[in-house]
This record gives C-alpha cells, structure tokens and sequence, in this order.
C-alpha cells in the first residue's frame, strides 16, 4: 500500500468525516455516565425470579440455570436497567410450618450474577415467603393476616411467622440485596383486601425486626394496586395503612430509625391503567400526594408494577400496533416522571422483562420474547429472540454505559502498540467508537474503502457463528459491515470476506422480493440483469457498485431499486444487496456521498440491544 494512500486514509479518519445514513436515525452511542445518578435510579424492571430457574438446565440438575438468568442480567443492562425486581418464594416441606427456603434458588444470582451486570435488587417478600396457601393450616392461611392482634404489640401469629422468615432471609443477604418490598398488592391479593390495620402492624413489626441489623436495607410497603377492585378506594386504603395504629403507635413511641417517624424507607404504588397513561400519572401523583399529606416527608413512591401488554405478529415479523401502543405508554411515563416527579418518585419498575406462559396462553408483558420449545417452554439459554419497540424506547431513556458488559462492544483502551505506515502490525485505535483495528481486518479495512465504506468499527473482533453455514468465524462489526476471518482462504483474496447483512436484514424482517421478469430485448449500457438473483442493477447504483468492489464486496442485488421511508420521515431510493443496503441521497447530488451505504452493522447490534 503506498504511503500517502495509508496517510491520506488516516487524515479522513481523523477529520471524523462521516456521513450518517437515512436508517440510522443519526446513529448513537451510549456514553458511560450521560445519565445522572438520580436519573438511572429511576429505571427497575421486574424479572424472572430464579425460583423458576431452579433445576431446568438437564447439564446441571439441581442448580438454578446460570445461563439462563446470566443471560437475562445481561440484557437487562444492555437496556440500561438499574434495579431488578425478584420474587422470593418458600417451598412445601412435609411437617414444616411455613415451609423452607432454598437459598441455593437465589445466592448465584443475588451474589454474583446481579453485582457483575451493577444490578441492585429489589427482593418481594409476598405471601409465598412462607408457604400460606393451604386452608389446612391454622394459623399460616394468608387471609389469618386479618386474624385480631393478640399481643400488645398488635401482632398475631401470621404476622410474627412472616417476620421471622423475613430475618431469615435478610440477615442471610445482608446488603447484597438493596431493598426488600413486604407483600404485593394487599388490597386485593388472593382475590381480599389485607385489613389496612394489619397492613400497619406487619409493617411496625418487620420493621423493627430488621431495621436495626440491616440499616443499609430499605424496606418498602407492599405496593397497593390501583384501580383495584370495582368500587374499592387504593388513595383511601393508603391513607387508612398511615392512620392505622399500628404505624401511630411506632410514630409515637420516638424509636425512629434514620430520625424516619414511618416504619418504611418507601411507599409501593402499581398504577396499572392500561389504557390511559395520563391515569396512570394522575394516579401516581395522587397517592404522592396523600403521602405528603399524611405528614410523610421522609419516603418517596416505588412503583414496583408499571406496564401494559403487546402481542406480537404470529410469525414474530414486524412490529404490531400494540407493541406501538406499549412503546408510547412506557415511553410518557417514564419521561414525565424523569422531567417534573423525580422528589415524589425512587425507582420505576416495568411489569415485565419477559413474555411469559400458562399453557397455551400468552401474557404479552414483556419487552422481550425469549426462546421457547414448540410447548411454549423456555429453552436453557433464556436468550432473548426478539426485542420489543417498548426495549428500545426504555433503553434511549435510561442511555446504559455500555462498558460493563464483558460484550464485544464494551470500550477498550487505546493500545501500547500503535499502528502507524512505519509500524503496520499495530493496532489503530478509533477514539469515537472506542475500538481498534488491527491485522487482516485494518489491512482488508484500508484496501477497499475505509471509513466511506464500512465506517467505524463498533465492536472488537469476537468469535460468532454464521447463520450461512453455522460455523464459528472470528468477526468484527462496523458501521455498515461486518467482517468475517476465514481460515481456509489464508494467502488468499477471500481471507476476509463480508457478512451478508443486506440477506440478514430482509430475513429478519420477513421481507423477500420476487424476481424480476429477464430482459428480451438489449439493456442499455447503465442497466444489468443478474440471472442468479433475477434482479436489475442501474438508477446511478451500477456506477458505484462497480468503482467500489462490485461483486466481491457487495455480492447480487436481491431487490430492485424502490422508494423506502426513513426514520427521518423522507422517502429515499434504495436498493438491497447480499451484504449492503445503497441509497441514493439528492441532497449531495455531484459529490461522492450521492451513493451512501446503510448503516446495516449498526442495525444488526441494534436488533440485539447492543447499541442504541
């Protein structure tokens, strides 16, 4: 390569010349620390509970599946999730009261998993902390909750069993986990409404219980659900836990903790008004309020259930118009919050990570659809298969830093030793993407086109398995490309090939075009048929096809050229390739950047929540 061609493409790449593509959006990155500490508090969401996860790897009976919520934590933070919400829950044990907990359900994930991913965890204590679902037992039953105190103290039996299990468990986690919410939805749990009365009284006991041992801890009330029941009042039963006298009496007695005169560190609230986002801010507003009004100046709300379902399309292509409505829910709650409620509001928990299933039926919750059997059972993997628009509209607003991932896409520091003309089998370092290249990818990189072609590179090289031949290749993803090592064509032209992202694209759309008629009569010079595709090559893109590499770079044409829409509203011309999108931009009509390729590389990780 002759020096002043390496210079000259190193003076582009420094000037940061770069032309962003119409299906790009204006391509984003996201920056470690764009968002404030205040602000990334606010984005929880509930997930799986590893209590479901326990024994469903075949590979490793009797633990709970690593992989399966390792995969989850990490995509909870590709989305830039904060907070996880998990459900602790006792198992049936013959002749123990109460039931017993299996710790091993829930260490991997509260002691290693949720810390790698900086994950903190809000814990359920609910009524399956102990096991109280059988009308058989005397005293543990959950509606007993209800049960007169029969201690000074406003206790009854159900509640001091509760509480004893809580110190269990808390004093086991110590502050690995960061918040403990104490039942679920109380004013209709198990189809009754916990006495507000003995909602308080739970309240002052578990309180005092575990308080003092764990001041670190923040314990939540159960969060109240509304609307709730038809003609039940959740502002009034809120209001009622306040005046209990219970909570009077621990606001009396002077034994605070942290000077707090309430015996919780937060209020929970579930707004659930599915149809109207504008109710749902009402709501959460209102039961604010009532905090406020009963002199609680102390705690903040902790919607623990935010959410609205979105079914998708049957064969899983394209988005629906509940995936829009869920997306434009989520999206004006959370940026309203974040915009004039952040001194009334901790922390935001969407109800759900995944879609979830009860035999043949769908809970379309989730912002994503895992991989599931043909019985609509998880496979081990737990990877997500498909993205909601909701995952992408939560993760632009919690803007994740993505260095902590241990992914391909995490940043990288620049390298000691720099490539330079004099020193080649260095590594060059792209401060704007915070990624390197080196060896047969800056030498295939440099050859045929640089920056203008294939952008930056997004990603470091990493091992991926192809979906032409399932074999595993060494690749790297840049902008517009992706670049594949191959072995087998070592000291050859093809030691370096592009990945069909153009055929990649299309198939995870569902979309194919049908072949075009072949010509019968001569085309003229600026048009070509191409008999293996069926499709046409000309409107300006033949030129550029064949002065940047034709075939060997591009591969056929797999559509015909077609007015496409933009994300920025606009109609551009475009036409689909094996490994690349070209579109035609009037606007730079008589410059090099007429013919632009799309940013199919940055779609690709945008599909898997990479990049955003």
């Amino acid at each position: 390569m002759p020096r002043k061609v390496i210079l000259l493409t190193l003076s582009i790449i420094l000037s940061g010349i770069f032309i962003t593509s119409f299906a790009s959006g204006g391509l984003k990155l996201p920056e470690a620390g764009a968002a404030t500490d205040q602000n990334a508090e606010l984005f929880g969401l509930v997930g799986r509970d590893p209590w479901y996860e326990w024994n469903t790897n075949p590979n490793s009976p009797n633990t709970m599946n690593y992989e399966f919520m390792d995969n989850m934590a990490r995509q909870m933070a590709l989305m830039g999730v904060r907070w996880v919400r998990i459900e602790f829950r006792a198992d049936v044990a013959g002749g123990i009261r109460g039931g017993v907990f299996n710790y091993q359900k829930y260490d991997d994930f509260i002691f290693n998993i949720a810390p790698r991913y900086h994950l903190k965890i809000l814990a359920l204590l609910g009524a399956d902390t102990i096991t109280s679902k059988s009308a058989s037992d005397p005293d543990l039953f959950y509606p007993r909750l209800n049960d007169p105190a029969d201690r000074s103290d406003r206790t009854n039996n159900w509640i001091r069993v509760f509480a004893a299990r809580a110190k269990e468990i808390t004093d086991h986690y110590g502050d690995a986990v960061q918040a403990y919410e104490i039942l679920n939805e109380p004013n209709i749990w198990y189809g009754i409404a916990a006495n507000p009365d003995s909602i308080g009284a739970l309240m002052s006991y578990t309180y005092r219980t575990l308080k003092p041992d764990h001041p670190n801890s923040r314990f939540i009330t159960g969060a109240v659900i509304a609307p709730g029941a038809p003609g039940s009042d959740p502002l009034g039963y809120l209001s009622a836990i306040y005046r209990s006298p219970a909570v009077q009496d621990y606001n009396y007695s002077k034994q605070y903790a942290n000077n707090n005169p309430f015996p919780w560190d937060g209020i929970g609230w579930h707004p659930y008004f599915l149809e109207n986002v504008n109710a749902s801010i009402a709501s959460t507003r209102d039961a604010a309020a009532r905090m406020r009004q009963a002199g609680d100046n102390f705690s903040k709300l902790w919607i623990t259930e935010v959410g609205r379902p979105a079914q998708l399309n049957a064969n899983g292509c394209g988005a629906t118009a509940e995936e829009a409505d869920q997306s434009d829910f989520l999206t004006r709650y959370y940026s309203t919050i974040l915009a004039n409620d952040l001194d009334k509001v901790q922390t935001i928990f969407w109800f759900k990570y995944e879609d979830f299933y009860e035999g043949d039926t769908t809970h379309a919750w989730g912002l994503v659809k895992l991989d599931t059997d043909n019985k609509n059972g998880y496979k081990v993997s737990g990877r997500a298969v498909y993205l909601k628009a909701g995952y992408y509209a939560y993760q632009n607003l919690a803007n994740p830093d993505p260095g902590i991932l241990g992914l391909p896409i995490d940043k990288v520091a620049p390298p000691a030793n720099q490539y330079s003309p004099s020193n080649p089998d260095g590594s060059f370092y792209f401060s704007e993407t915070g990624h390197t290249l080196s060896g047969a990818f800056l030498k295939y990189w440099i050859k045929y086109g640089g920056l203008d072609l294939f952008g930056f590179p997004l990603t470091e090289p990493f091992q991926e398995e192809s979906r032409t031949d399932g074999k595993k290749y060494l690749v790297q993803y840049f902008q517009r490309e992706r670049f594949e090592y191959h072995p087998e064509f070592t000291g050859t032209p093809y030691e370096v090939l592009l990945g069909l992202l153009g055929n990649d694209i299309l198939a995870s759309a569902c979309r194919s075009f049908p072949r075009a008629a072949a010509p019968t009569i001569p085309l003229p010079a600026d048009r070509f048929y191409f008999p293996e595709t069926g499709h046409y090559l000309g409107f300006g893109f033949k030129g550029y096809w064949q002065q940047h590499g034709g075939l060997s770079i591009f591969g056929y044409p797999v559509s015909e050229a077609f007015s496409e829409a933009g994300t920025d509203g606009k109609s551009y011309v475009v036409q689909y390739f094996q490994r690349a999108r070209f579109e035609y931009h009037p606007e730079f009509t008589g410059t090099k950047y007429e013919v632009q390729l799309g940013l199919l590389g940055f779609q690709i990780l945008r599909q898997r929540g990479w990049v955003h």
